[in-house]
């Protein structure tokens, strides 16, 4: 049927019930199996040598081994954080399997068509056809397998596929390329783009893009690895799934091969007027009338006054170290770069696609699925090519219009993607726990190919909902650590490993109020997200939608490039030598960090602004850090404030307009915004140093880290000390003042340390401040009622 033939002939099968059967029934190298001619399945040609080999399996307990994952019993679901889905096919007491295992190396020719779509083949070690029978259990093993060797199918043939029974299954692997569909929302993607245009624009220059909310653009996205793909019975139809393989029998040790592009290349220039806009500071078709209204010998100092602001105005956003003197060295410089945001807006959007799926598919487990769908016959028939060629974008699209066929897609039980933020696609469900529930998940993900070389994915989420000042929030911190290829050693180290660090702040579907977007607002100042003097510019336009149902996300973020040479300047302040009396260089960051985060309370002028703030309350955390392991009660640190506080503003001229007051009540349950206040609700009231060992135990955590990572510091992953720099590191994201500490921190941390002049570093970086390399975004969506409302996303950067 197949044009396989598979010799395991008779005595060498013992006559003996299935139940009974051991599970080698034929060993490898022992059976001869081959195949009779070409294969071609619609432009792809697979020539397979004379060398194949086989094997023959028995499956009928709960406990046997199946090196294709289609035999087994149930996985344990780690909850929300995946999608488990059970083996395929499980002993059951009534049914018994025989698998034939055919091993073969060759060729694969592939057609213009497949070439142009990216589809890739390697088969120098050749492919893997497995072909499963069910048979009931007391069958005489001799007599399943002299029926089977009739009939024995392969995966590359649909109507092998179609003609499957209850419980049989086909599966097919080799390395090679597989692509899919991605559809992300343009606000998700300008969240991580925005930020490549901003080193065009003078520092602190808040840059903004409005988008629809329904807004979405569609990506190619491909993976080079070792895949697996496994067809079983849906009915009349057939069950599609696809695997990663957990040992690349059939592949080599090189590097994950992702690749992203967009669907529609002209999609990439949809929003290119509304960013060039952003990056002029004024409307483009003006800029385009001044050009053709002067001559371009036109002295810009001798323009009319109807023209000269603007172009005044336009020299000084973009004119960068020298004079834009004239029209035309000032047209020259636009359209150099107009040219330069094209060019960083899509690298940056490829890049997010790029980065996100290879975290995506690190951190799914080589005994998961990447795509579960049912297919009707009709479809299959259509799909099937593509799908042995791991082309799965038509299903993919397919499944997004009939969700109720698709079992699982990635870590997910959909392909429509969920809010994407940091590293992920938004992909990954991480679950925010409702109720206060703090929530943390930690994955490790292993894969290893033939020669035993490792690829290892890890990663620590903590999220937490809670209450803060004025409404709910939800936070997460995502620590990743990843391998981008197999390891060079056996055992890889941590140096083999890519870092990253991202925070996100904000709330899901609930009515905007004025105090929780000043709270919001607030929040993306002290992380550079909106420069302090645009934050009254934001909130006026975001307040105009007041009351109207909202989601609204904040979002740091530090890649490996930057995130390395921090750790390294925060662990050479450690134990420096104190710039204070009892403080080292790290704790009076710590101090400034803490208070620029304390809570903005708005009846107080001297709490709405991140500046003041500090100005105010670092002092008084210096006090708290100083005090080491206290025995102070709350009513202490409020005689504190009460005492110091209108010293420090005097000193400074600062207007506490009765604050004083509130800062020096003696009670034992102080108020939520005043300093005792916060040391008591992100603490322990029965040990008041519990904020304070928080901050040192995160200060260890990258010190930890710096260390693993350091030349001549490198340890094999298995030592954990990722996963104990991240036990260390996630106390002080536990609660809202941590994180807004926290990024507080390490935006002043990298606001003074550099990156080296690496030649591998893109070359607008060598050299200059980390913080031009942290992406720090906010997102406000209003997703509008649907009719004539389509609901508005802006979304938010500042230039370092």
């Amino acid at each position: 049927m197949s044009g396989f033939s598979f010799a395991a002939t008779p005595p060498a099968i013992p006559d003996k019930p299935l139940k009974d059967a051991p599970p080698e029934l034929v060993k490898e190298d022992a059976a001869n199996a081959k195949y009779e001619g070409e294969m071609e399945v619609s432009g792809i040609k697979f020539s397979l040598n004379a060398e194949a080999v086989g094997r023959l399996e028995a499956l009928n307990d709960k406990d046997d081994k199946d090196a294709e994952g289609v035999f087994g019993e149930p996985r344990k679901d780690d909850g929300d954080f995946t999608v488990m889905l059970d083996p395929l096919l499980r002993a059951d007491g009534v049914r018994a399997w025989l698998k034939y295992r055919f091993k073969a190396g060759g060729k694969v020719t592939v057609g213009a068509e497949w070439s142009a779509l990216g589809v890739e083949f390697n088969a120098e070690k050749g492919f893997i056809f497995a072909d499963y029978h069910a048979h009931p259990i007391t069958t005489s093993a001799r007599d399943a397998v002299l029926s089977d060797l009739t009939r024995l199918r392969l995966a590359t043939r649909a109507d092998d596929a179609l003609a499957l029974g209850e419980g049989d299954a086909l599966t097919f692997q080799t390395y090679g390329r597989l692509s899919a569909g991605v559809t992300l929302s343009w606000s998700d993607v300008f969240t991580s783009a925005l930020g490549s245009i901003a080193p065009l624009v003078p520092s602190g220059t808040t840059l903004s893009v409005k988008v629809s909310a329904s807004a979405s653009v569609e990506f190619k996205a491909s993976v080079t690895d070792n895949f697996r793909v496994v067809f079983t019975r849906a009915g009349a139809g057939v069950r599609v799934s696809v695997l990663k393989s957990k040992t690349n029998e059939v592949g080599f040790k090189a590097s994950l091969g992702v690749k992203a592009e967009f669907a529609n290349p002209k999609d990439a220039e949809k929003y290119l007027n509304e960013l060039f806009e952003t990056v002029a500071g004024g409307p483009v078709g003006k800029i385009n009338d001044l050009f053709a209204k002067f001559s371009g010998e036109t002295l810009i100092e001798q323009l009319p006054e109807s023209a000269r602001p603007l172009a005044t105005a336009l020299a000084e956003r973009i004119g960068g170290a020298g004079p834009l003197a004239t029209v035309a060295a000032l047209k020259e410089k636009w359209e150099a770069v107009k040219k330069k945001v094209e060019e960083n807006i899509k690298k940056a959007a490829k890049t997010k696609v790029e980065a996100g799926f290879a975290y995506e598919y690190l951190r799914i487990s080589a005994e998961d699925t990447l795509l579960d769908v049912d297919l009707p016959a009709e479809e299959f028939r259509e799909f099937h090519a593509g799908i042995v060629a791991r082309h799965l974008t038509p299903v993919t699209d397919w499944a997004r219009e009939n969700q109720g066929a698709l079992r699982k897609y990635l870590r997910q039980k959909g392909v429509k993607r969920a809010h994407a933020w940091g590293f992920t696609l938004g992909i990954s469900p991480w679950g925010i726990e409702i109720g206060g529930k703090d929530k943390m998940e930690r994955t490790l993900v292993v894969q290893e190919n033939i020669d035993g070389f490792q690829r290892v994915a890890y990663n620590g989420v903590r999220s937490y909902e809670a209450k803060w000042t004025f409404g709910d929030y939800k936070w997460a911190a995502d620590f990743k650590a990843q391998t981008p290829g197999f390891s060079t050693n056996k055992l890889p180290t941590t140096c083999d490993f890519e870092y990253g660090l991202s925070f996100n702040w904000g709330w899901d579907d609930k009515s905007l109020n004025t105090d929780e977007l000043r709270d919001l607002i607030d929040h993306a100042v002290i992380w550079r997200a909106v420069s302090a003097g645009d934050a009254g510019d934001v909130f006026q336009k975001i307040s105009a939608r007041a009351g109207q149902t909202a989601e609204a996300s904040l979002e740091l973020t530090i890649d490996d490039a930057a995130l390395r040479p921090l750790v390294r300047a925060a662990a050479a302040g450690f134990d420096a030598s104190p710039t204070k009396p009892g403080l080292t260089k790290n704790d009076v960051l710590g101090t400034y960090a803490l208070g620029t985060a304390m809570p903005v309370w708005e009846p107080y002028a001297a709490r709405r602004k991140a500046n003041d703030r500090r100005t105010l309350y670092a002092p008084l955390w210096e006090i708290y850090f100083k005090d080491g392991d206290n025995k102070r009660s709350p009513q202490d640190y409020a005689k504190t404030a009460g005492k110091r506080l209108p010293e420090i503003a005097a000193e400074n001229q600062i207007d506490l307009q009765g604050l004083v007051g509130r800062e020096g009540q003696q009670v034992s349950n102080p108020a939520l915004q005043t300093f005792a206040g916060q040391i008591v609700m992100n603490g322990d009231i029965d040990n008041m140093d519990s904020v304070h060992r928080n901050w040192r135990k995160f200060l260890t955590g990258l010190r930890r880290l710096d260390a693993a990572t350091r030349p001549g510091g490198c340890v094999p992953y298995t030592s954990n000390a990722v996963s104990d720099a991240f036990e260390l590191l996630k106390g002080f994201w536990s609660q809202v003042l941590f994180l807004r500490a926290a990024g507080v921190y390490l935006l002043g941390l990298a606001s003074v340390t550099r990156f080296p002049d690496d030649p591998k570093l893109p070359e607008e970086l060598r050299n200059q401040l980390l913080v031009k390399g942290i992406k720090r975004t906010l997102k406000v969506k209003f997703p509008g009622d649907g009719e004539e409302d389509k609901g508005e996303t802006f979304v938010y950067t500042a230039s370092a």
